[in-house]
């Protein structure tokens, strides 16, 4: 994630009186993220004890998550933080009561298998589009770019 360019993407929305909206798909991936780079550090400047702790090599970050919950309890301060710095930088983060109907009238699960199929894209940025669809928006920026794949039904942004 390059954190220059998000934080001035957060500037500017402050500072144009602007907001900004979080599916509940998409504040998931941002909570992950961040529990994701919480584990990936400290494999990375504790790797000699999660070896000796655990009697073998953990090599990847997925396997250390897998092994030792600890970590993300202790991350929950952060993750609170972070949820109340979106807040106050104009991000709503929208809750799954919030959602309107699937526009097309499709069942949840057709629609997913639909998105997925026809634009190439992932689950989770699949739900983020239909999450956004009930939501009204039209408009997504994202440093995700295969997102740019639903162009065809939303303006997707990938310059921040």
């Amino acid at each position: 994630m390059n954190a220059t360019r998000a934080t001035d993407f957060f500037e500017r929305i402050v500072s144009d009186g602007q907001q900004a909206i979080l599916t509940p798909t998409a504040y998931g991936e941002v909570l992950h993220a961040s529990i994701r780079l919480q584990y990936e550090q400290e494999l990375r400047l504790n790797r000699q004890a999660i070896t000796a702790r655990f009697g073998r090599r953990i090599t990847s970050w997925t396997e250390l998550y897998k092994r030792d919950p600890s970590i993300a309890r202790h991350h929950e301060e952060a993750l609170e933080l972070l949820r109340q710095t979106l807040g106050g930088n104009n991000v709503a983060i929208a809750t799954p009561a919030q959602l309107g109907p699937i526009s097309s009238g499709r069942p949840y699960d057709e629609k997913l298998v639909r998105l997925v199929g026809r634009d190439g894209l992932d689950t989770n940025d699949a739900l983020i589009f239909m999450e956004a669809s009930r939501l009204g928006i039209t408009a997504i920026v994202t440093m995700d770019r295969d997102m740019e794949r639903a162009r065809p039904d939303f303006d997707v942004y990938t310059w921040v």
